[in-house]
């Protein structure tokens, strides 16, 4: 049974996650890169660990057990655009997989991580806040089983908004031309088990215009605010 995330778990959590990220400067990485590899770090150990393999020691995470467990992680999501490129050599990677062996983990809880990294770094310059998500959606009177369109989706703060509020049933898709905030939405829609997301990059006016955007009955996007 995974425990609740309390407050000094998370504060450990996002202190452990900063500091891989400081480690890894050296590779040329921003704050929000190296909090965006940490993070796909852990869930690419979670996903090998929801597998059952065994995993006798941190230390056996050499190169090549790096490599599958991120590939076997990567397949997971609908549109490879924006995955990061790790150094899987980084010692600071072991590190950090050791501070995460003995800790019990819900999607919910990364959901939450997920969140803060945006909060704490440039992504929440472009991120809609959820306050204004949830509000617009109201505006909008969206309903069950209806398709919604996001045409500048982001870090995908409507769609995850939409499951939060357990509007399970309805159909939604997002756009996104920047591949790193792509694959930001791609996350949630991992974590959130969402099958009715469905996720593409690129303008949409373009993709308008080669007739690959299904028929909708919303659109809804991020205000200037």
């Amino acid at each position: 049974m995974v425990e609740n995330l309390t407050e000094e778990k998370l504060q450990y959590i996002q202190s452990t996650l900063l500091h891989f990220s400081d480690a890894i400067r050296n590779d040329g990485k921003s704050l929000e890169n190296g909090l965006l590899d940490a993070f796909t770090i852990v869930l690419a150990f979670y996903n090998k660990d929801n597998k059952r393999e065994e995993i006798s020691n941190f230390k056996d995470y050499d190169k090549e057990s790096l490599n599958c467990m991120l590939h076997d992680f990567f397949i997971n999501l609908e549109n490879p655009e924006g995955i990061p490129s790790i150094n899987v050599q980084n010692p600071a990677i072991r590190r950090l997989i050791f501070c995460f062996e003995n800790i019990n983990l819900s999607n919910k809880d990364l959901i939450e991580i997920l969140d803060w990294i945006i909060q704490s770094t440039s992504f929440n310059n472009i991120a809609t806040p959820s306050s204004v998500a949830h509000l617009l959606l109201n505006v909008a009177k969206v309903q069950e089983n209806e398709k919604v369109l996001d045409p500048a989706m982001g870090t995908g703060g409507f769609f995850s908004a939409l499951r939060k509020e357990g509007k399970d049933s309805l159909s939604f898709a997002g756009i996104e031309l920047n591949p790193q905030l792509l694959y930001i939405s791609n996350l949630y829609k991992y974590l959130l088990n969402d099958q009715k997301t469905n996720l593409l990059k690129g303008s949409a006016f373009h993709l308008y215009e080669r007739s690959l955007i299904s028929p909708v009955d919303i659109v809804i996007c991020n205000p200037p605010v």
